[in-house]
Parts: C-alpha cells; sequence; structure tokens
C-alpha cells in the first residue's frame, strides 16, 4: 500500500536543510516500526518520495512524503505509530491510502499557494518585481510576473499563486534586498488540471 501523508514544518524544522528532513523521516519510519518497502543494495534506505524543497527560513502547512508499506493496514493505525516517534515540531496533518502512484510529487506539483506576512508587503505589487538569478555565470533580469497565477491580498500581507519553476529563494532575495521585514509560508502544494487547481495531497 502506497501512503501518502501531509505535515507541518514549524519552530526549528524551518531551520534544517532538506536533506536533513528526508534523514529525519528515515529515522520516523524505521522507528515507526512498519513492514517498509526498501530500495536494494549495500545501504537500503525507506524507499520514499517527497513534494519540492522550500528553503531554510520558509515555515510549511503543507509538506507531502510518499512511502510504501508491505502490508495492507488502517491509515489510522499508521498515522498513530508516526505520530508516537516524531518530533513536537514536525505535525502531521492527515494521512491516506492511494492506489497507483504514476508520478514523483515533484513532477505533479505544477503551483504552490504561499503566504507572505510583512506590513509593508500589502502594499506591494508583487506582478511588478524583478527578480535577478545567476544562470551559467551571467546575471539575468526575470518578471516575476510570468510566474503569478494569482495575487490576492489578507490580513497578514499577500497570498501568492506562483508556478513551482519560480524560486523562493529568489523572492527572498529580492524582498531582502528591499529591506523588506516579512514571513513566508507556503500553504498548498497544487496540480493545474484543465485551468482547475488541485490539492496534491487530494490527487488519486
Amino acid at each position: 500500500m502506497i501512503v501518502r501523508i501531509e505535515y507541518k514544518k514549524t519552530n526549528s524544522l524551518i531551520f534544517i536543510s532538506t536533506l536533513d528532513i528526508e534523514r529525519l523521516w528515515e529515522r520516523i519510519l524505521r522507528r515507526a516500526d512498519l513492514n517498509l518497502k526498501y530500495t536494494e543494495g549495500y545501504n537500503p534506505k525507506v524507499v520514499k518520495d517527497f513534494s519540492p524543497a522550500i528553503p531554510l527560513g520558509v515555515f510549511s502547512e503543507s509538506e507531502i512524503i510518499d512511502f510504501i508499506i508491505i502490508e495492507d493496514l488502517e491509515i489510522d493505525y499508521v498515522l498513530s505509530k508516526i505520530k508516537k516517534v516524531s518530533p513536537f515540531d514536525l505535525f502531521i496533518k492527515r494521512g491516506k491510502v492511494i492506489n497507483e502512484k504514476f508520478a514523483s510529487l515533484s513532477s505533479l506539483t505544477t503551483h504552490i499557494e504561499v503566504e507572505i506576512a510583512g506590513e509593508k508587503v500589502k502594499n506591494l505589487n508583487f506582478k511588478e518585481l524583478e527578480l535577478e538569478k545567476n544562470i551559467d555565470g551571467k546575471l539575468k533580469v526575470i518578471e516575476l510576473n510570468r510566474f503569478i497565477f494569482k495575487e490576492s491580498e489578507n490580513e497578514n500581507g499577500k497570498m501568492l499563486i506562483l508556478d513551482s519553476k519560480v524560486s523562493l529563494k529568489d523572492i527572498m532575495n529580492k524582498l531582502n534586498k528591499m529591506g523588506l521585514d516579512f514571513i513566508i509560508t507556503k500553504k498548498n502544494n497544487l496540480n493545474l488540471q484543465n485551468d482547475k487547481l488541485i490539492s496534491i495531497f487530494d490527487l488519486n
């Protein structure tokens, strides 16, 4: 059975690298004492897949992991085993069993929804921003508008639905150069189908 879990990254976990998050999940899944599928070879690891990585310092309310258990179990039982061995700042939101896996979570994620909170952020028009990116040793300017699917305002700042190809790190660098105080929280991983955005967790 293929298990999909959605979890939050909060507190100290926002300062842990993507590689360390993967190592953390390796320990959690092993300690959960489940009959997991492992890679072959000299140093077998749990077969698992993650939603696209986010930069250090970014909160997330929607991180996703897929893994395989070699027996049929109730999802509530699996979640209870995992919650018992998870650190307090890794909050398990929900889980489910998916029927088949056709593609990686990264390839399924066409867009991400983020909140950029900050008092001065409210007055910012992100569609007018230009990002600087070093490509093949050359500094290039990229219009952020090309990657914005939707921009709206909320009580904390701005909500953006962005093409997953855009770099949150480049956006952070731009806002830092502008001298703005801000907090970024990823709200959702999305897949665009027939002009409709669907949460990755809800696929299949």
